[in-house]
């Protein structure tokens, strides 16, 4: 084999050149680092299921009404929408490859859940 990453409990801890135990075979793939999502509003996840996307070939006045209708709900979302929001922001990054990133949450909000995230 071309290398054998060690996993225990669900993490990779060691790569090694060879090992006598080998428990999947998968020739012809790449492994790839994690990516680094290195602005994200975990705060306003739950906004992707309420506002449209913003349509910028419109005009840039389409952008700031669609920048006031993010503020507008983020006003109207109480603290355990927030948290939910936070949850679900989490658990879709560790779904798409993101192992590392960056928050921008209003207050630190999303602090103690990033602090407990695998």
């Amino acid at each position: 084999p071309w290398g054998v990453v060690v996993v225990d409990s669900g993490r990779i801890v060691a790569i090694e050149k060879d090992s006598p135990v080998v428990d999947f075979d998968l020739p012809n793939h790449l492994l790839l680092p994690g990516f680094v999502n290195g602005h994200t509003h975990l705060d306003l996840s739950h906004l992707n299921q309420i506002l449209p996307e913003v349509d910028t070939s419109d005009s840039p006045a389409s952008l700031t009404k669609w920048l006031l209708r993010v503020i507008a709900e983020r006003r109207q979302t109480n603290s355990a929408q927030t948290q939910q929001a936070i949850a679900s922001g989490i658990q879709e990054s560790i779904q798409c490859g993101v192992t590392a990133l960056c928050d921008i949450s209003v207050g630190g909000a999303s602090y103690a859940q990033l602090r407990q995230a695998p």
